[in-house]
């Protein structure tokens, strides 16, 4: 008995039961789940009549309103994958269990891979397979030493003592350590697969196949083509994972927003392939559910939490800090502390942690800055200067900025 799981907040799910539909079609053998990593709210998100829709806090994940807290939505998802994994293991029994990112499709069977499950218990797939001299793909080795060798947009695990060892050691990491954070180098949950090799040298295998996780950042050595109705990898295996990373789907001709290299008009082989996705995201609802927020970015009263107060949050809890509800509003929560030191942003329902890709006229305020910073550099001298910049590396961390907060409760 074998089983499929993927995890979103709301306003993937349209991804999620597009993924869904496509194992129902490919794998109809394996029970399929979506883990809401987010509160419903609207029944909108859990209104499907043939899909297996379970909140992440329905779960045995210990202080999962903290790991909520602390991370933000894209760190919180694939925090509770090993306890997903965990969980369907023990209550169901299932013998292989499959994680699929929800921006992933099945186009064939799951064959090859269950196969290389029977003397393994583990399956990775790296992000991309050849070493480069020149390279011309679209993430680079040197990013890849910060988000991992390996993408865990897939993983695949062989119920067992050794899958069972390895789930306890990669649970306890992901509780407290899955930050996307360079300074601490941690991308997520996948820049600890790259000690698996090291600690498992057997049963946890480099999954090679071309066909599965096939994206952007592995298309320069991957061909693929359409070969007789089917889409073929190197005219010679099955695609069986694409994963739609990046893909926008209010774009005609985008296959990935970040990669404006690969399109459909350079790469007009994959047009069916993503025109067929783009129909099943609508068709599941994803104009309706693409807008609705993500619960945890807001604590009880409807006031938004930024990224500063998440990681503040963070350094408490490793200074001893405890509470059962960080959303919490009440007398003497993680709120009211915040409201004492005047650390609160008085805004509901606003996006403040922007990215400079959406701040109006970014390059003009960066400018002024600089101007403002050349200006101080000339007041204090070079020598002060240089002192005050290696303060603020250290303090500028919001980690670090425990300060603000003069008396804890």
């Amino acid at each position: 008995m074998n089983a499929i799981f993927t995890i979103a907040a709301k306003n993937y799910l349209a991804q999620a039961k597009t993924l869904a539909d496509s194992a129902a079609k490919y794998c109809p053998e394996f029970n399929f789940f979506i883990v809401l990593a987010d509160e419903a709210e609207n029944s909108i998100a859990l209104s499907s009549e043939k899909h297996s829709i379970i909140e992440a806090k329905d779960f045995e994940i210990p202080k999962i309103m903290q790991m909520a807290f602390k991370y933000d939505v894209v760190e919180f998802c694939t925090s509770v994958k090993p306890f997903i994994f965990d969980h369907l293991f023990k209550q169901y029994k299932y013998d292989h269990i499959f994680y699929l990112d929800p921006d992933t499709i099945i186009c064939s069977s799951l064959a090859d891979a269950l196969e290389a499950l029977k003397n393994n218990f583990l399956l990775l797939t790296p992000h991309f397979m050849n070493p480069y001299v020149s390279f011309e793909g679209s993430t680079s080795e040197e990013e890849l030493l910060f988000v991992g060798i390996f993408n865990l947009g897939f993983a695949a695990i062989r119920r067992c003592l050794e899958s069972q060892q390895f789930l306890t050691w990669w649970k306890e990491k992901l509780k407290d350590q899955c930050f996307a954070d360079k300074q601490d180098a941690l991308h997520v949950d996948q820049r600890w697969m790259d000690f698996v090799p090291v600690l498992y040298e057997k049963g946890a295998k480099i999954f090679r196949h071309p066909g599965y996780n096939v994206a952007t950042w592995n298309l320069h050595e991957r061909n693929v083509a359409i070969v007789n109705d089917r889409y073929t990898v190197d005219y010679k295996f099955p695609l069986v994972v694409y994963h739609f990373s990046g893909f926008d789907p209010n774009d005609p001709n985008s296959m990935c927003k970040k990669q404006s290299k690969y399109n459909l008009v350079n790469y007009p082989q994959f047009k069916p392939l993503f025109d067929e996705y783009r129909r099943n995201l609508i068709r599941n609802g994803y104009h309706e559910l693409s807008k609705l927020p993500y619960a945890y970015n807001k604590f009880n009263n409807g006031i938004s939490i930024v990224r500063f107060q998440r990681r503040l949050f963070r350094a408490l809890l490793k200074d001893g800090y405890n509470v059962q509800d960080p959303f919490s509003t009440s007398p003497g929560s993680y709120y009211d502390m915040l409201e004492k030191n005047k650390l609160i942003i008085h805004e509901k329902g606003k996006n403040l942690d922007q990215t400079r890709k959406i701040i109006p006229n970014y390059k003009q305020k960066m400018n002024r800055m600089f101007k403002t910073m050349l200006l101080l550099k000339k007041i204090i001298g070079i020598r002060r200067y240089y002192y005050l910049m290696r303060f603020f590396l250290f303090y500028t961390r919001f980690e670090e900025q425990l300060f603000l907060i003069e008396k804890r409760t």
